[in-house]
């Protein structure tokens, strides 16, 4: 349980605040006060305040709301067990009389707690005390124990009373009024369970929001990565931070593919609104960003691919709701591929902040792209930029979240690029801890905005893991191809590969000969795996099919299928690559 405790002036002269009792206008303007101060705010901590700030000191000298921790996180809230203490009563009246021994009994628990009451303003101060809330309806021993942890020993007069709805019990509001002061009647305890539906009402709807909020935060973080495995082409690190709950859950999100070839692709989004839409939204462009990666398109093309997407479902939504009615405004995304061969990274971005890279050196530079206009929002096309990283280099992915606390002129800019020259350089720090510490530094405790950080150090597939050999269109050629795999598995120490790699080397090299034009090329490429690469000047889709019995031909890729772990077919600006993975 979180204890909200409030104090508040108190008179010197007479240790009385105010003329409590008065006459029945005077309890009316009271009561009208309070209610209007509780709003509809569904900030707990502010609604706390502005209630104990109504109370007192018109109506006492003292008031705390204790609130379960529930009300905060959108857990289960505890359960009323059975009636409220006093005979069921809303609230419990205790006089000076009845106070007089627990007060006793209470001076050492007081003595370890803040001395509250000689404040001179009304503030709060969060004490993580945790009496059981539930135990204030199992009898008086509970009962008293909680009075004695949560009042002040100057009390003499006293009012507690139970803030719950059909969901359960939310809290416990105090009220007390010290020695000198006219004690709390019957006239007393009605204005107080006046006040009790409102508050409970206002409470229950900020423990709704924060469990629709717990949710989508939920929902959001299992549709991100949650770990990355080790790869060739990087290493890597990753940040999300979701907005504070008065905001909602947005639709940023990173992710990372691996490609044929060693090639990796990193993404990062950012749909702009607030909600379980653009969470939801998120979770449908990302599973549409992964079954395009497959297909191995260049960035430009991935993008237009995406943008055509997410204007059908605008269509859709607004074709079922007359309207785009779930607070979702745009989309950004940014896609880049990076291959540890050529060391080369293409991206293209649809209305998203350009990437850093952090040098070897320590340096820091925006890389210098066109961005295209955000998804869905026109048909225009994409431009692809094309960047060298050094082995070493550290690409860095984000979302504006991180940038929204800095908005005056570049400053957001440069305090990324101070965060990254000083965190990433560090050496022995992992790019995951320093992905934290990055965003730790940049946001507030209660971000206004979602964010996203994708860190990315690059590596190259060193000259000794691969073989690359040009041939002539001609069958003769197949068995060269054979014995420049068997002799490259051998230098290796991969001997025991070599029958299958010399089949599927044999069968791809043919199938490039038959249907398609000019010469071809063949690579192969080892870590961990093998992988066998034959590139043709053709743009034809190779397709695989079950040959008939009495077929002399067709069988190429059913065989290479059958052999190799995975294969598949990528496009280049010239012709296409069959590649195939072999373990």
């Amino acid at each position: 349980m979180t204890l909200l405790v409030f104090s508040s002036d108190v008179n010197e002269k007479t240790g009385v605040t105010g003329e409590f009792g008065g006459r029945a206008g005077d309890r009316i303007d009271l009561l009208h006060r309070i209610m209007g101060s509780l709003g509809n705010s569904l900030e707990v901590e502010q609604m706390c305040d502005a209630l104990v700030s109504a109370l007192v000191p018109d109506f006492a000298d003292w008031a705390a709301v204790d609130l379960a921790q529930a009300v905060f996180s959108g857990d289960p809230l505890p359960t009323l067990e059975g009636p409220w203490p006093s005979h069921g009563r809303m609230g419990a009246v205790r006089t000076a009389r009845g106070l007089r021994v627990d007060l006793r009994a209470r001076d050492r628990a007081i003595s370890r707690t803040p001395e509250f009451w000689r404040s001179r303003q009304v503030r709060m101060n969060r004490a993580f005390l945790t009496p059981d809330l539930t135990a204030l309806t199992r009898g008086a021993t509970e009962e008293a124990e909680f009075l004695r942890t949560v009042l002040p020993k100057e009390a003499r007069s006293e009012i507690v009373a139970p803030l719950f709805t059909n969901d359960g019990l939310m809290g416990v509001l105090s009220v007390a009024r010290r020695a000198g002061a006219q004690p709390f009647d019957e006239e007393d305890l009605k204005l107080v369970q006046e006040i009790l539906p409102k508050a409970s009402l206002n409470l229950n709807n900020a423990w709704r929001y924060a469990r629709e909020y717990r949710t989508a935060v939920s929902l959001q973080r299992s549709l991100l990565p949650r770990t990355f495995a080790t790869i060739t082409s990087a290493e890597i690190g990753g940040t999300y931070v979701a907005a504070g709950a008065g905001r909602g859950v947005s639709g940023d999100w990173y992710d990372v593919i691996p490609l044929s070839s060693f090639r990796t692709a990193f993404v990062v989004g950012d749909v702009v609104g607030h909600g379980l839409g653009a969470t939801a939204l998120m979770g449908r462009l990302r599973t549409a960003v992964q079954s395009f990666a497959d297909l191995d398109l260049d960035p430009q093309e991935l993008l237009s691919r995406l943008d055509d997407l997410v204007g059908r479902m605008s269509a859709e939504r607004e074709s079922v709701g007359g309207r785009a009615d779930d607070g979702v405004t745009g989309t950004t995304c940014l896609y880049a591929v990076y291959d540890p061969v050529s060391r080369h990274c293409l991206m293209a971005s649809a209305g998203h902040p350009a990437p850093a890279v952090v040098r070897p050196d320590g340096t820091v530079q925006f890389i210098d792209l066109d961005p295209g206009p955000p998804l869905g929002v026109c048909s225009a096309p994409f431009e692809m930029t094309d960047v060298e990283l050094a082995a070493g280099s550290v690409l860095a992915l984000y979302t504006d979240g991180l940038l929204r606390e800095h908005e005056q002129g570049s400053e957001g800019v440069n305090v990324l690029r101070r965060q990254l020259a000083q965190v990433v350089s560090v050496a022995g720090v992992g790019l995951q801890e320093a992905s934290r510490d990055i965003v730790a530094a940049m946001l507030p405790t209660i971000p206004e905005d979602d964010a996203a950080l994708l860190l990315a150090r690059t590596r190259e597939l060193p000259a000794t893991d691969m073989v690359h050999r040009d041939l002539a269109a001609d069958e003769s050629v197949v068995a060269e191809a054979r014995n420049l795999v068997v002799g490259q598995l051998a230098a290796w120490g991969l001997e025991d590969l070599a029958f299958t790699a010399e089949i599927v080397a044999s069968e791809l090299v043919t199938n490039a000969i038959r249907h398609a034009d000019g010469p071809i090329a063949m690579r192969l490429l080892h870590d961990g795996i093998v992988i066998c690469e034959v590139t043709d000047a053709s743009n034809t889709q190779p397709r695989m099919r079950r040959a008939r019995s009495t077929e002399e031909n067709g069988r190429g890729l059913y065989i290479v299928a059958q052999l190799a772990r995975r294969w598949g077919c990528r496009y280049g600006r010239r012709g296409k690559t069959i590649w195939a993975e072999l373990t």
